[in-house]
């Protein structure tokens, strides 16, 4: 909260008011500094959510493929635990960078939700490859 008066107040002062005068106005800018916070922690939480629904229901699709490789033949039993290991691993990258996310600071968040859009991309990609060979 005291960072955030502070760039309210940085903001009065670039706008030409000086903290003792126009309280009225220093209120204004501080509340729709306020806003602007409040919007933004409301953003990253529901990219936050939906990253993890993402994520949760790519491990069930994954989950999907390991009873089909349970199923199959000893040949392609091999192939089918090598994509969902390789899988697996990513999911659990993507796992870590989601955390991350949700730990970050205000200043990191958008470097570290750019690692974590990658990351999912990559879970994405091999869960696609994997499916699309082993119909």
């Amino acid at each position: 909260m005291v960072l955030l008066l502070l760039r309210a107040v940085g903001q009065g002062e670039q706008l030409g008011f000086s903290r003792d005068a126009e309280p009225g106005r220093l209120r204004q800018i501080i509340n729709r500094t306020i806003r602007e916070v409040v919007a933004m922690k409301d953003k990253r939480k529901a990219y936050e959510k939906k990253l993890d629904a993402q994520l949760n229901e790519l491990n069930a699709q994954i989950e999907l493929l390991k009873a089909k490789a349970d199923k199959a033949k000893v040949e392609a039993k091999i192939d089918y635990h090598k994509a969902v290991e390789a899988m697996q691993h990513k999911l659990n990258d993507a796992k870590k960078k989601l955390q991350e996310l949700k730990t970050a600071g205000d200043d990191a968040w958008d470097d570290i939700k750019t690692g974590a859009e990658k990351a999912w991309d990559e879970v994405k990609t091999a869960y696609h490859d994997a499916s699309s060979r082993f119909k």
